[in-house]
């Protein structure tokens, strides 16, 4: 029975060639998204399989609820959490906190690097299943200042030499040993450190000021990740009760300025993919980016199934009688329908290959698309195929139910009488649903491209034109900026703790008195030439000192930062004395024009300038050339660099290519013009078919009509209307859907652009132009038809 059910499948697939391409064409287009989101979906869903007992393994995160009312979801706990559970709650069988640290310069003894590391405990590696190639995981974290480095970091400081016994510089934290090396990672982890270093090193840090007094502290919230191990036959629910006692126990009357903190629990295999947390650690998806892709894939899917659905209803009169005939020949309802799930079925594994395919070709376009490291494994394969099966029954169970409904005596006797969906109802409804999806794809998209070409390339406020960045990674900033300056083709050197445009380098609270309640503002560390690098406007006052030499600490503030102060005006504001944290005194030098110190994503916010040397972290060199022509003058840095830096790797940016890159999002306006691309051609072939169904069933209607005398042009607009009319509709649903959905987007951003009368009338014509082609092409060749040739047999 199924082979018979093969060979009819394979034969009206070699009979009808057109409508079989579009249909296996069109799923292949559809399926190559889904083939690349099941591929993303399983690295997704890769992390943290590897640990002993992910089920009894929990970490836990905080939930903040501020004074005005606004609520905070953390990742991130107080240090002192882990011992206030350990101490007290006998089913906890361990814990381990995450201290993360980053060091902007980490030496040995012929290489400085930065290094993400992190402080943990001994537990570490009993409640993780990572592995050591070197170092014994019992004791490599038990002493002060030893430290455990991954294996990729181990080789960047050591080369093939054993990284065992080896010395690290860590900036400011002083010289720690290397006691073990990590093996290196087959399986993902939510966690990925450069190192990590024994707990056991934080007290004598937090003594010396070499870090802040956060042990004993449960101000500050996001300092530390708490995990937990709880022993066998406990369940979440008695931890979540420990912490509800907690929380009213420990938490101290100087805990912030919240109105509530409440702790819960986050098991291991729910970090990745999870919630949208708050200072968040991993590379890991959330789970609403996770379920927004497989939506996009599913109606993707559904978009080009309706081809499918479409065209098989088209030709269900065609294939009445050979289900009136096979009826009478006793088969089965069932039997009809088996056969018609069956060609779905085929045409959806056809068009898996041709997806694969598709989905190969877009590797090289470089859209972020694939996880690093893809390869096609069994459980892929497995997969790819029951998508395919997914699609073809999702494609083919409304034409299976009807066509198996068809009752033979009404087919086989007079064809005119069967009514299907109406007047073709169904059908309509689905071409006009696949347009409007494509045209909302297309309204989003310029939109989303206008948006981020703005964010690229407007006026922040400050100048990004002929800068080079230069990371200071720990060198000395006034020998190099001395040095700097005297290279051809260099105007000014200025330095920084953060480049602009994404985030200041911090918060500080600030305070005009001692009792005061004290307000946070950002903060830059800059020098004495910044602003003139930058070309930041000064309206009241002077610029800041030179850094070396002074004896009283200044800042600058932004214009938003004067009612923050409640200060009435500019000039009110010079020379006024405020607190930073509480106990650095300063002197407010000057007060600078407002810009947008974050992008436009932010609105601008308080602002604080100020310069201590220590927190530099890049040079902004001035240049008198373009990029262009600079070949000589980044020798020249390369080499000046070198001289301070022998086994540092020279690294530099232009600011304004860099601030580009980061702002135009190309990679995602690529990915928003493939699917764009792919829903217009699934829509355009859904048409395609229905317009050519449609005029071959009415040639010989158009033969009558010029043999009567009517023009090409009116036998064009009489076929030509009806598809016309769809289109139109499906315009005007989606146009306000584009726009509110765009609306929408555009509120995430404070600064943003009009999304206007061009955008929605440059794609609602692009849809209707592409339409009157696909339209007009099929229309036109039977309009030019001799009818004698149709009319012959008459």
């Amino acid at each position: 029975m199924f082979r018979n059910y093969f060979k009819i499948a394979i034969r009206n697939l070699a009979k009808h060639k057109l409508f079989s391409f579009i249909n296996i064409f069109g799923l292949a287009l559809s399926m190559c998204i889904g083939l690349i989101v099941i591929i993303r979906l399983q690295d997704d869903l890769s992390y943290d399989h590897f640990h002993p007992a992910p089920e009894r393994t929990y970490r836990l995160i905080s939930e903040v609820t501020n004074k005005e009312g606004q609520d905070f979801n953390l990742a991130s706990t107080p240090l002192p959490l882990a011992d206030a559970l350990k101490d007290k709650y006998a089913f906890i069988e361990k814990s381990a906190r995450l201290y993360p640290v980053y060091v902007k310069k980490a030496s040995s003894e012929k290489k400085a690097l930065g290094l993400n590391m992190t402080f943990t405990e001994p537990a570490f590696f009993d409640i993780f299943g990572f592995k050591l190639s070197e170092g014994n995981a019992a004791t490599v974290l038990n002493a002060p200042n030893s430290i455990v480095l991954s294996k990729a970091t181990a080789k960047r400081f050591f080369g093939d030499q054993s990284a065992i016994g080896q010395s690290l510089i860590l900036d400011s934290l002083g010289s720690f040993l290397v006691t073990g090396v990590m093996a290196e990672a087959t399986e993902k982890s939510h966690i990925d450190y450069d190192g990590y270093a024994s707990m056991s090193s934080i007290p004598a840090l937090e003594k010396s000021r070499r870090l802040e007094a956060n042990s004993a502290s449960w101000m500050n919230l996001n300092c530390a990740y708490t995990y937990v191990l709880l022993k066998k036959g406990n369940s979440p629910k008695q931890l979540t009760s420990a912490l509800n006692q907690i929380t009213s126990t420990y938490k101290p009357k100087d805990a912030l300025d919240k109105s509530k903190l409440i702790f819960d629990v986050q098991n291991l295999s729910s970090i990745t993919p999870g919630r949208d947390l708050h200072y968040a650690i991993g590379r890991g998806p959330s789970i609403g980016k996770v379920a927004a892709e497989v939506s996009v894939a599913l109606i993707i899917l559904i978009s080009a199934c309706f081809n499918y659905t479409n065209l098989s209803l088209a030709r269900s009169l065609k294939r009445s009688k050979e289900v009136g005939v096979r009826k009478v020949s006793g088969a089965s309802r069932s039997h009809i329908f088996l056969q018609f799930i069956l060609e779905a079925v085929i045409i959806s594994l056809l068009s898996l290959g041709l997806a694969y395919t598709m989905m190969e070709l877009c590797k090289p376009l470089q859209l972020e698309l694939f996880p690093a490291d893809t390869k096609l494994n069994a459980t892929l394969i497995g997969c790819f195929l029951l998508f395919s099966v997914f699609a073809g029954l999702l494609a083919g169970v409304i034409p299976a139910l009807t066509l198996s409904a068809f009752k033979p005596v009404q087919v086989l006797k007079n064809l005119s009488t069967v009514k299907l969906f109406g007047r073709g109802g169904l059908r309509k409804v689905l071409i006009v649903f696949q347009f409007s999806l494509s045209l909302v794809i297309i309204i989003f998209m310029l939109v989303f491209h206008k948006q981020f070409q703005y964010m690229a390339t407007g006026d922040y406020g400050f100048n990004r034109e002929r800068i080079i960045n230069i990371p200071l990674q720990g060198t000395d900033y006034h020998l190099l900026k001395n040095e700097i300056a005297k290279i051809s083709g260099v105007e000014r050197v200025s330095a920084t703790s953060d480049n602009m445009g994404k985030f200041a380098s911090g918060s500080v609270r600030v305070k005009q008195q001692p009792a005061d309640e004290p307000v946070h503002m950002r903060f830059f560390d800059v020098d004495e030439d910044f602003v003139s690098n930058m070309q930041l406007k000064i309206i009241a006052g002077n610029n800041l000192r030179p850094t070396s030499g002074s004896t009283e600490m200044q800042i600058l503030i932004n214009e938003k930062a004067l009612p923050t102060l409640k200060i009435k005006n500019a000039g009110e504001a010079i020379g006024k004395v405020i607190l930073l944290d509480d106990t650095t005194k300063v002197q407010v030098a000057g007060v600078v024009k407002n810009f947008h110190f974050e992008g436009f994503e932010f609105a601008i916010a308080p602002l604080v300038f100020r310069s201590r040397e220590q927190a530099f972290n890049y040079v902004n060199i001035k240049t008198s050339v373009d990029e262009a022509d600079a070949a000589t003058l980044v020798a020249s840095l390369r080499s000046t660099w070198k001289k301070f830096n022998p086994h540092d790797e020279f690294s530099y940016s232009w600011f304004n290519k860099q601030f580009y890159e980061s702002k135009a999002a190309e990679g995602t306006v690529s990915m928003l013009g493939l699917l764009a691309f792919m829903g217009i051609t699934i829509a355009c072939l859904g048409l395609l078919g229905m317009v050519v169904y449609t005029v071959e069933g009415r040639i010989k209607e158009v033969s009558i009509r010029k043999v009567m005398g009517a023009s090409v042009a009116t036998i064009m607009s009489l076929l030509s209307k009806s598809f016309l009319k769809l289109v139109v509709i499906a315009v005007l649903i989606a146009t306000p859907i584009g726009w509110i959905c765009s609306y929408m987007f555009l509120q995430i951003f404070a600064e943003r652009v009009t999304i206007g009368f061009s955008i929605l009338s440059i794609a609602c014509s692009f849809i209707l132009l592409l339409a009157l082609v696909v339209i007009g092409s099929q229309v036109f060749r039977v309009a030019r038809a001799n009818p004698a040739n149709n009319l012959r047999a008459e």
